[in-house]
């Protein structure tokens, strides 16, 4: 396109312009490669044509906005963008294009008038730009007044142009030429579709230029400039810019929002790959020269020790020759040595002898006397008592005849102590009578006392212990008193000095020895003095033999003490040498690695952070898969690679969670370069972000609807603040300009748009968009420009949070002990840190020998000391960490079920938009689980875990119950209970039991013949999947399984021969496959034992108990309401007796969204009650109300009410934050009568005669009828239909007025009737069986009789009277008097249609827990472990149909199938191409699956038709490109099964054409994929062989084929059609009872076209027509049949009777 050299020449005028624009006004950011060169000529060329615009459809980041940019600038074009602020509208950007036009127009100038996604704030935008594109002119855009001043000027110019006929038009065509439109759009926008189809001047009149995104070769050009900043390696540019690339592409099929990488996420991860490579280069750089330079000191160190050693060898030889002259000197004065050291060492050893003998001795005498210390004044104090003792106390003793045990106890102590052992009262008085007893006593040795003596004392004393007690023998006796005391010290006194007799002896030996010691130590003093004078002159010879060797020894002590500090040094160190080689090592080769881990960081930041833990796993895997080579040996891990544990335990004490998901986004949030967008339900991050901030810098935290919002971002933008916004839950489009950068140049200073201020913008300023939405609504140009963070919780992360609640609860120390050994473990790793930096730095930065720089070594020694120190300190920590996490661990198992509940609880938003429930609200139930006095007693922790872990299940289910509907609530039960008790439903039986399971054919199996036609699907497809189960459980040979058939609860008595092996979910799916009406009771009881329920109601849900336990002015109270219930009128109620004159309702429209922020203001202000009603009218604001909340400081009064209706589209946030009540209608009749005269008022119903009270009774039966009839969808109607008050009302006013005012006159009936069929209730009916059903009831309640009051006491539907009076009050009391249970029959419907209902309800249970158990957020990732595991049953069932039917044979066959022509008929070739359609489904779901099977096992590469395919499966569904070809069952197991049983039975019905046997035998319509085209054929058929038109002929049936023996074809006998609401006999049909099952197997039916004007087979008035149905679902109709009845036609269409082609649902 650059012809010779001109593509530099253009290069470089471009660079040049680019360099002036970047100087002059602000900094683009762009590089020009070739592609963005060719971009900018491509905008060049058609700017500067006159009225040339431009359509730019593109992605975010592509360069639209640089390049128009630059463009406009090269041309000296201004340019003109919409400057859009908060209150930004029409008029504003009336003013903008005012600006441009001016320009253009008036001045004659070329403009660019650029207008991007973002800032067509409202859809007039772009129709006035539509309007400027098509002619120039946007009609209104000026007043008159305004016009004439505009136009002045150019009054000269349009005269010398001469072709205008007036101003304005020439005005108009100057815009035209001059004004060029730019429009940037997103292709992936929601809008793009809509503005481009609603505006075709956006094609007509633009230049279209499609920039999607980036070629390879542009995008390997961009990181050129990043590299060589970097520094990185010139021969690593090559390989990081391809792997840039390759990451970058790898994405754009997926990532943020769904909407794949944009260049824009290239550019960013270019940038923070270059943060990040910088960041860790340093780091790592600084960390290896500090290691490398102090091992090179070590080194250094180790060889001046071999220096030194060497000196010192060579020392010690000289020292050894001189050593050996001296010992020649002491060889002369050995001899005298020895033996004045002999005699020296006995003196020494005689003296120590003696000191330690005399010691000895000291301590055996101190031994002595303290052991008799004790014993000796209590002997002396009994001496003392016993010679106080008078005469006459002895003689009054010895007077006694008998004495007292007491003092005979003592007396025999005294006499055995003495030696006596006659004890006798006689001896005793002997004793006693001696006068000299006292001075025997008092004289007596106690020495003398024998061993045996004391131990026969000893043992009186301890038998008559009390005897000797002081107090009891005084009382007894003074005188025997101190002779107790003295029996008792004389035995001490014995004991003692038995026990000091080893000591007295040593003494003795002792003291003997001591003398002898003595008298040898005098002796050898003699001996060793004269040995001394000897030894004195031989030392003085030794001394000057040794003077020689002296210097040598002082040299070598010089070199040993250098050489011991040198081994000490390299000792200590030589752990650390080790350990820093190693670790040098390791960072070189971490160094290698960083280029490359930067970029996976990058990448992680840039593409991962709003995606889940697993898909992040998987595309960091993925990641390595394309990185090839470059990722070998990486071993990601952001958390490793970006942080420290010190770090990371830090945010953790701040209050982040410790979950990997929300530690690895606190790093994104770090490093990202874009402004990061957090989405936080639980808000746990943002209060963490908001503490973490406050630690730096100055936070600013604003929400968009404070008023002060755009102040403080300004002031945050000019003072380099950090603004965190909260509540965003879109990028308003005054933030695009901050989140973008788009800086101005004034002067030197940089500013930036704020709305319609310029702000000095300062480099410090960081801006953090926070929501608690999940899904906050962010258009694609929006969210490309921030980093989306998504801080779902996860198990892990709530697991440890709610342990740490229950340990904080129960056991606080632990908690306060586990959190201050944490931060003192960091403190000390930090300061181990610390002084290992000291430690290297010291020997890096040291100069000279360090051997000889003694400070240096004693500052290493200190430092290696303290590290020592704190490395045992941080050893002991761990070991007491593991010991307290043991303790808290024995708590584990609540957290464990709390997490479990709370995302049993996060699942059911897959049910229903409303069921959304929050982290903050769950924890308050957890709290007040804690709270509760549960548990305990004498059990300890584990009763008290138990207790907690049933009231927290029991809390949960109440409060979340009551925000359910009914038939959702045992669905909750029964997903709550697999979730705490997974144990109890084995993972094969809980897939078979929702339909997960794809089983198989019926095999072997023979379905016995007691179960009915409707069930033996389901039993053949039990037989298969747990064929174990059916085995053990004796379902084919017992027979009481036959009896337990006809149980009326078989849920509670299951056959006793049943063998306990079989679990009780196990006998839940047998119910299934047997009487599913009896399993919801069942499964009711299931979940209740599981949860430990009394049953399935919820708390009461009265406001008054709803208001008491909404105690939390915060928390919104959301009653959502269904039709026909309206709690406003009980809040109303309430309020008046709790808050009078202080209630502030108010009904929500589209006018009263301003007025309800200043009520709720106000109320909150005062503490008010609001009520705000009907919120799903205005579900848009809603939004704006959950900010405002955010934003108040209520009164402790304050209450918020709310009401809605389910709305899809209902603000998650408010849902989560509320306390939610869902109210609904009761059930029935009776409550359904009593709503509709609860409405009526008495004055409305007595207005008038008795007619026409007595018509209103009737329309309100009718109503209540038609309305109650819904319960039995599809039996009673075919769908719901929303049969409202409003068609009530409606009614009432036509039927009140036609019922006179008691003339007894009738109405016009068939007027009623046909307003009645057709405007009120009928035109909401869509078949012909629904219509008809109606018509019957209009036609039995609205006659004569009854609304002409005629009827007498006829009571309605049997049951209901009908009041003869006008009376309100008597209308009230017989509606009363009905039932509270209804009854089928109550609307004509079969007995058994309760059974019908019952199972429908099953199926839905089933249908709800299926859809919760199927993780539908990632199914459309690809997971290998996943897709391996939940697809291989389907394909398993798939290649077991391969493997039992030979359907590839079966289809190659079919779609070669060719008539013969005598065979050629319409019925065969339907049949043909239902073979070749049969034929295409086999191939088609071969081909699918079999993609699957060879992905899954790695064989094949993903596309992106497999991977579709694959996810549509995993949610269960069957894949687009089935169900184009065949409408059959939603499951794909089931749609398989049934597709493959239309396969073969097709293969039977082409073997009969071969025969030419077809018709002539029974036909099964559930063998075809389309019964409907087989009666086309068989009427084209019927057609020829009468030779008449199609439309003459009619279908017709009998059950005999003699009636229609003149029919123009033989009839088709048709097997296995099923009936419902009644039973088939000869006579035709007939009731059925209430046991019968609700599919019955109809007879065999003989079909056959008929002449129109031919007479049935059976007369009308014993006939009736009834509808054919596809499957049990009545949605897709096949034909009517009219059969022989006994009863009316009106019973048989009201009993809901019907044929069903098969009984798929």
């Amino acid at each position: 396109r650059f012809p010779g050299g001109r593509r530099a020449e253009v290069l470089a005028y471009a660079e040049r312009g680019l360099q002036l624009y970047e100087r002059e006004v602000k900094e683009l950011s762009i590089q020009l490669f070739p592609e963005a060169l060719e971009h900018v000529l491509h905008f060049e060329r058609v700017i500067s044509q006159a009225a040339g615009h431009l359509l730019l459809v593109g992605r975010s980041g592509v360069g639209r906005r640089s390049l128009v940019t630059l463009a406009a600038h090269m041309h000296d074009m201004p340019l003109f963008s919409p400057c859009v602020t908060r209150d930004y509208g029409v008029k504003q950007f009336r003013v903008d294009l005012k600006a441009a036009l001016s320009v253009a127009g008036v001045q004659g100038r070329h403009v660019v008038l650029l207008v991007e996604d973002y800032q067509l704030a409202e859809p007039a935008f772009i129709e006035m730009v539509n309007s400027l594109l098509s002619s120039g002119e946007i009609s209104g855009l000026y007043t008159p007044e305004e016009l004439e001043p505009l136009l002045a000027p150019l009054k000269e110019e349009m005269a010398a142009a001469g072709t205008h006929r007036s101003l304005y038009d020439f005005f108009v065509s100057r815009c035209a030429a001059f004004c060029h439109v730019v429009l940037s759009l997103d292709p992936t926008n929601d809008k793009f579709a809509m503005r481009c189809e609603s505006n075709p001047a956006l094609f007509t009149r633009c230049a279209l230029m499609w920039m999607g995104s980036w070629g390879s070769t542009s995008m390997a050009t961009l990181p050129a400039r990043t590299l060589a900043e970097a520094e990185l390696p010139a021969e690593l540019h090559g390989a990081i810019t391809k792997n840039l690339v390759a990451l970058h592409e790898s994405q754009q099929t997926s990532g943020a929002l769904d909407r794949g990488a944009v260049p824009r996420n290239y550019v960013s991860m270019i940038g923070c790959w270059g943060k990040i490579y910088k960041a860790k280069r340093d780091e790592l750089s600084t960390r290896i020269q500090h290691l490398g330079g102090g091992l090179a000191k070590l080194n250094d160190a180790a060889k001046a020790v071999d220096t030194l050693s060497k000196a010192a060898n060579e020392q010690r030889a000289k020292l050894a020759d001189a050593q050996k002259l001296a010992d020649v000197a002491m060889v002369d004065i050995q001899g005298a040595m020895e033996q004045a050291l002999e005699r020296k060492k006995e003196v020494e050893g005689l003296q120590k002898s003696l000191g330690v003998e005399e010691q000895e001795m000291s301590r055996v005498k101190v031994g002595i006397e303290t052991e008799l210390a004790h014993a000796r004044p209590l002997l002396e104090a009994a001496q003392a008592a016993v010679g106080g003792i008078r005469s006459d106390n002895l003689a009054e003793i010895r007077s006694l005849k008998m004495p007292p045990d007491a003092i005979r106890d003592v007396l025999e102590g005294v006499l055995r102590i003495m030696g006596n052992y006659d004890t006798s009262w006689i001896s005793m008085k002997r004793f006693l009578s001696n006068k000299s007893v006292k001075d025997e006593i008092l004289n007596f040795d106690s020495r003398k006392i024998t061993p045996e003596v004391r131990e026969s004392v000893n043992a009186l004393l301890r038998q008559k212990g009390a005897s000797f007690e002081e107090a009891t023998i005084r009382r007894v006796s003074v005188a025997a008193a101190p002779l107790a005391a003295w029996v008792r010290a004389n035995i001490e006194f014995s004991t003692v000095l038995h026990r000091v007799a080893p000591l007295e002896a040593q003494n003795e030996e002792l003291v003997y020895k001591l003398g002898a010691s003595k008298q040898r130590l005098v002796d050898c003093q003699e001996q060793l003095g004269s040995l001394d004078g000897r030894v004195k002159g031989l030392k003085q010879n030794f001394q000057q033999k040794t003077a020689e060797a002296e210097g040598l020894k002082l040299s070598l002590d010089r070199a040993e003490t250098t050489l011991s500090a040198a081994l000490q040094l390299i000792e200590k160190l030589g752990g650390e040498r080790g350990r820093w080689d190693r670790q040098l090592q390791e960072l070189t080769a971490e160094l290698r690695r960083v280029p490359h881990k930067a970029m996976m960081a990058a990448a992680f930041i840039t593409y991962l952070a709003d995606e889940e833990e697993a898909t992040r796993a998987a595309t960091i895997a993925r990641w390595g898969e394309v990185l090839g080579a470059g990722a070998a040996g990486l071993d990601f891990s952001l958390q490793r690679f970006l942080s420290s544990e010190g770090q990371l335990l830090s945010w953790k004490a701040q209050g982040l969670p410790g979950d990997t998901l929300s530690m690895d986004n606190a790093l994104v949030i770090e490093y990202s370069r874009c402004v990061p967008f957090i989405i936080d339900p639980s808000s746990q991050a943002t209060s963490w972000l908001v503490k973490h901030l406050q630690q730096g810098a100055t936070v600013e935290t604003v929400t968009p609807n404070e008023q002060r919002f755009s102040t403080a971002l300004e002031l945050s933008v000019r003072f380099g603040k950090t603004c965190v916004v909260q509540e965003v839950d879109t990028i308003e489009a005054v933030l695009v300009p901050i989140v973008r950068r788009d800086l101005l140049r004034q002067g030197p200073r940089w500013v930036v748009q704020v709305g319609e201020k310029q702000i000095d913008y300062n480099d410090s300023f960081r801006l953090i968009l926070a929501t608690r939405n999940q899904t906050p609504l962010l258009p694609p140009d929006s969210a490309a420009l921030v980093t989306l963070v998504n801080f779902s919780v996860t198990r892990g992360g709530l697991e440890g949070q709610l342990l740490g609640l229950t340990i904080q609860h129960e056991q606080p120390e632990l908690e306060s002990q586990k959190s201050a050994l944490l931060a003192a473990e960091e403190e000390l790793k930090v300061h181990l840190e610390d002084l290992e930096r000291l430690l290297l730095n010291e020997l890096a930065t040291s100069t000279g020998n360090i051997l000889e720089n003694k400070a240096l070594l004693e500052s290493l020694n200190e430092t290696k000391a303290k590290s020592n120190t704190i490395s045992e300190k941080l050893k002991q920590s761990t070991e007491l960490q593991v010991s307290l996490d043991r303790q808290r661990d024995v708590y584990r198992p609540v957290a464990v079920i709390g997490s479990a509940v709370f995302f049993a609880l996060v699942d059911l938003r897959r049910l229903s938009h409303m069921y959304q429930f929050s982290l903050p609200g769950f924890l308050r139930l957890f709290k007040a689980s804690l709270a509760a006095p549960v548990g305990g007693g004498g059990g300890g922790a584990q009763e008290r875990i138990k207790g907690l872990a049933v009231d927290l299940q029991q809390r949960t289910y109440q409060a979340v119950a009551r925000s359910l509907i009914k038939e959702d609530r045992l669905t909750f039960a029964l997903h709550l209970a697999r979730s705490l008790a997974p144990h109890e439903f084995a993972e094969a039986d809980w897939s078979l039991f929702t339909r997960k399971q794809a089983g198989g054919m019926s095999g072997s199996f023979s379905v016995p013949g007691w179960v009915p036609a409707d069930r033996k699907a389901d039993v053949a497809l039990l037989s298969t999947t747990l064929p174990q189960l059916v085995q053990e459980s004796g379902l084919a040979s017992n027979p009481e399984w036959a009896q337990w058939m006809g149980s009326p609860s078989p849920e509670t008595m299951p056959p006793r021969s049943m063998p306990s092996s079989v679990r009780r979910f196990q006998f839940l799916l047998l119910l299934q496959a047997l009487r599913p009406e009896r399993l919801g009771a069942a499964l009711t009881s299931f979940a209740c034992d599981l949860l430990r329920l009394p049953n399935l109601g919820t708390a009461p849900s009265s406001l008054q108990h709803v208001a008491a336990e909404g105690n939390d002015p915060t928390q919104p109270i959301l009653m959502i309401t269904t039709a026909g219930v309206d709690p406003s009128a009980e809040l109303e109620d309430l309020a008046s007796r709790v808050m009078p004159g202080r209630f502030k309702p108010l009904a929500m429209g589209g006018q009263q969204t301003g007025p309800a922020l200043q009520l709720v203001r106000e109320g909150a202000q005062r503490g008010d009650w609001v009520c705000l009603k009907n919120l799903h009218l205005v579900v848009g604001w809603v939004p704006a109300l959950a900010k405002e909340l955010s934003s108040l400081t209520p009164h402790p009064e304050f209450r918020l009410w709310l009401t809605t209706e389910a709305h899809p589209s209902f603000s998650p946030i408010v849902l989560q934050a509320s306390l939610k009540v869902t109210f609904e209608a009761p059930p029935g009749l009776q409550r359904n009568l009593m709503r509709t005269y609860e409405t009526w008022a008495p004055e409305y119903v007595e207005t008038g005669s008795v007619q026409r009270a007595q018509t209103l009774f009737v329309l309100a039966w009718f109503h209540a009828l038609i309305q109650e009839r819904r319960t039995y969808i599809p039996q009673g109607w075919s769908k719901f239909y929303e049969f409202s008050s409003a068609d009530l009302r409606s009614a009432a006013d036509l039927l009140a007025p036609a019922a006179g005012q008691g003339s007894g006159a009738l109405p016009d009936l068939e007027m009623v009737h046909g307003l009645l069929g057709t405007s009120v209730y009928g035109g909401r009916l869509e078949t012909g069986a629904d219509k008809r059903v109606l018509d019957s009831y209009m036609r039995q309640y609205f006659t004569g009789e009854l609304i002409a009051g005629r009827g007498g006491a006829r009571a309605l539907g049997g049951v209901l009277q009908m009041p003869q009076s006008a009376r309100h009050a008597d209308f009230v009391r017989a509606i009363a008097a009905l039932p509270p249970v209804d009854s089928p029959a109550l609307f004509g419907l079969a007995l058994n249609a309760d059974r019908a209902v019952a199972s429908r309800t099953s199926s839905y249970v089933i249908k709800s827990l299926r859809t919760l158990s199927t993780a539908a957020e990632g199914a459309a990732a690809f997971e290998r472990e996943r897709w391996s595991a939940e697809l291989s049953p389907l394909l398993t069932l798939w290649q077991k149909q391969l493997q039992q039917n030979d359907l590839l044979k079966l289809a190659s066959a079919g779609a070669s199938a060719v008539l013969g022509v005598h065979l050629d008929t319409p019925v065969h070739r339907f049949v043909a191409l239902e073979r070749k359609k049969a034929a295409a489904l086999v191939e088609a779901v071969d081909g699918t699956l079999s993609s699957i099977a060879r992905v899954v096992r790695g064989a094949e590469l993903l596309t992106a038709s497999t991977q579709a395919d694959g996810a549509t499966l995993l949610a269960l569904t069957v894949p687009s490109a089935w169900a184009d070809l065949w409408e059959g069952p939603p499951e794909p197991a089931a749609w398989i099964r049934a597709a493959v049983a239309r396969t073969v039975g097709l293969a039977g019905w082409w073997q009969r054409i071969e025969q030419d046997a077809l018709l002539g035998s029974p036909l099964v319509l559930a063998e075809l994929l389309s019964p409907s085209n087989l009666l086309n054929a068989l009427r084209q058929q019927t057609a020829r062989a009468a030779k008449c038109s199609i439309d003459s002929l009619r279908l017709s049936c009998a059950l005999e084929a003699a009636a229609f023996r003149d029919a123009p074809a033989p009839p088709v006998q048709v097997h296995s059609l099923l009936l419902q609401g009644a039973l088939m006999s000869p006579s035709g049909l007939s009731e059925a009872p209430p046991d019968a099952p609700f599919l019955n197997l109809m007879p065999p039916l003989f079909v056959a076209w008929i002449p129109a004007n031919s007479p049935d087979p059976y007369p009308a008035e014993r006939s009736v027509s009834l509808t054919v149905y596809l499957d049990t679902e009545r949605e897709r109709t096949l034909a009517e049949l009219i059969l022989p009845c006994a009863a009316t036609q009106t019973a048989w269409i009201q009993a809901g009777a019907a044929l069903f082609v098969s009984g798929e649902h």
